[in-house]
C-alpha cells in the first residue's frame, strides 16, 4: 500500500520537475491546486476514504485536506500530552519507593553507613537511596518536614523552604542525585556519590542537632 502511494507521489512530482526543466510556462496557482488535488486523491484511494462526486473535480479538495490536517493535529496533540504526563510522573515520584523496605526506626546515621556499604558492594542505586532515606528521616525527626508516602520531592522541598530553608540547598542536591540514579536509571560515578554522601552526612548531623 505504501509503495503504491510513494510511486504515485513520485509520478506527480516528476511531472512538475519535467515542466521546470523544459521551460514550459504554467499557472502556478492552478498547478499547486491540481498537485494537491491529485495527491489527496491518491491518499483517499489508498486508504479507501470515500469522496463524494461533488467534492471531486470542483475544487473542494480543501475540505478533505482540512480533515486530514485536523486528524493529524489531534493525534499530535494527544501524543504530546501523553509524553508530558509520563514525563511529569517520572520526574515527580512519591516517597513510597524511596522508603520501601527500610525500617523507619533505624537511625539516619545507620542508613548513611549502609549507603557507604552498598556503594562498596557495587550497588549505586541502593547507595543513593539510603543516603536520601537517611536525609528524609533525619529531617522528619527534627521537624523540618513531615514525610508522607504521597509527597513528591518537589512538595518536600517546598515544605522545607517554609520550615527550615537553611537545609534546602543540600536537600535539593541529594534529591537530584537520587532521582537521576533511582528513577532516571543513570550511572553514578564515584565523585557524584562522594558528594551525595558528604551532603547527606552533613544534613543528618545538622538535623540531628535541631530541636523539634
Amino acid at each position: 500500500m505504501n509503495t503504491q502511494f510513494d510511486q504515485a507521489l513520485t509520478d506527480v512530482l516528476k511531472r512538475g520537475k519535467y515542466n521546470v526543466l523544459t521551460g514550459r510556462t504554467m499557472d502556478i496557482k492552478k498547478y499547486l491546486t491540481d498537485l494537491i488535488d491529485e495527491i489527496l486523491a491518491k491518499i483517499f484511494a489508498t486508504f479507501e476514504i470515500p469522496v463524494s462526486e461533488s467534492a471531486s473535480g470542483n475544487g473542494n479538495w480543501a475540505s478533505g485536506f482540512a480533515i486530514v490536517l485536523l486528524t493529524l493535529s489531534i493525534l499530535g496533540v494527544a501524543a504530546i500530552v501523553i509524553h508530558i504526563v509520563r514525563g511529569k510522573l517520572k520526574e515527580e515520584p512519591d516517597m513510597e519507593g524511596v522508603l520501601a523496605g527500610i525500617d523507619p526506626s533505624r537511625s539516619p546515621s545507620d542508613l548513611i553507613n549502609a549507603a557507604a556499604a552498598f556503594w562498596a558492594d557495587g550497588q549505586p542505586r541502593d547507595a543513593a537511596r539510603h543516603v536520601f532515606a537517611a536525609v528524609l528521616l533525619a529531617l522528619d525527626k527534627s521537624g523540618a518536614l513531615s514525610i508522607g508516602v504521597s509527597k513528591t520531592n518537589k512538595q518536600l522541598a517546598e515544605e522545607l523552604k517554609r520550615k527550615a530553608p537553611k537545609f534546602l540547598s543540600s536537600f535539593k542536591s541529594v534529591s537530584n542525585i537520587f532521582q537521576i540514579v533511582w528513577f532516571g536509571g543513570k550511572n553514578l560515578d564515584e565523585e557524584s556519590f562522594s558528594e551525595c554522601l558528604r551532603l547527606g552526612s552533613l544534613l543528618v548531623g545538622e538535623a540531628g542537632s535541631e530541636k523539634r
